[in-house]
């Protein structure tokens, strides 16, 4: 049954990428827009609500949401649910969210725990170093001083920053089992970019089984609407 739900049909995964965690739960959509959630209603969603990705275990979430953090996906922190402020920003010490660094998965506490997407953590106090002396000419009590323009290293204006890249093309061979790491990595492609194209080409030796392809190959590719 296992091998059926997994392998043939592929009805049950094992692991979630980050972005998908984003698109289920509608973050960052509606009116006024939803910046956060609990992983206690991450674990519900999955497991009841219908239409979701039905995984394994609980323990994709917590790798789901361990990668987010560290690619800058959603921020993570623990406790009581902070409360979003007129700023659009959460109510919580920006010491206690974890972002864009690796923490370990058993860290991840599905009970307690919340995330939050990257717009909505709140922002670290600037750190204004005090001068000694008298207040520069021009200035109030207690305002910084703006910065000097950039220059090169001859003194000179810095330079314009590169062109940005607009367009990536990849080719590659894959197995199995690096097809899941590729896979996560063009869903990270694909939510930076809206979405991609892809191409597949497979040859086997032995020919392919008529069954298994259309069981499961084609037929889920039909339903999700990918192809006709």
């Amino acid at each position: 049954v296992m091998e059926l739900l997994t392998e043939t049909y592929i009805r049950v995964h094992g692991t979630v990428t980050p972005a998908k965690v984003v698109e289920l739960f509608n973050l960052g959509e509606g009116s006024p827009p939803k910046y956060g959630i609990r992983t206690a209603e991450l674990v519900a969603g999955f497991y009841s609500f219908l239409g979701f990705t039905r995984l394994l275990s609980d323990a994709a979430i917590r790798q789901a949401v361990a990668r987010g953090v560290e690619e800058h996906v959603f921020g993570y922190t623990a406790g009581d649910v902070p409360e979003l402020g007129t700023d659009g920003k959460y109510q919580v010490p920006r010491a206690r969210v974890r972002f864009g660094i690796s923490i370990p998965e058993d860290e991840v506490d599905l009970e307690a725990g919340f995330i939050m997407l990257p717009q909505a953590i709140p922002q670290p106090e600037p750190v204004v170093p005090s001068v000694p002396g008298a207040t520069p000419p021009g200035l109030q009590p207690g305002a910084t001083p703006l910065a000097p323009p950039p220059t090169s290293a001859t003194g000179g204006p810095t330079p314009p920053a590169p062109a940005l890249q607009r367009e990536v093309m990849l080719s590659f061979s894959a197995d199995r089992n690096k097809l899941y790491t590729a896979w996560s990595a063009i869903a990270n492609l694909a939510e930076m970019a809206g979405k991609v194209n892809i191409s597949v080409r497979a040859e086997s030796d032995k020919g392919f089984d008529k069954v298994k392809l259309q069981n499961g190959v084609l037929e889920p590719l039909r339903e999700a609407d990918l192809i006709e």
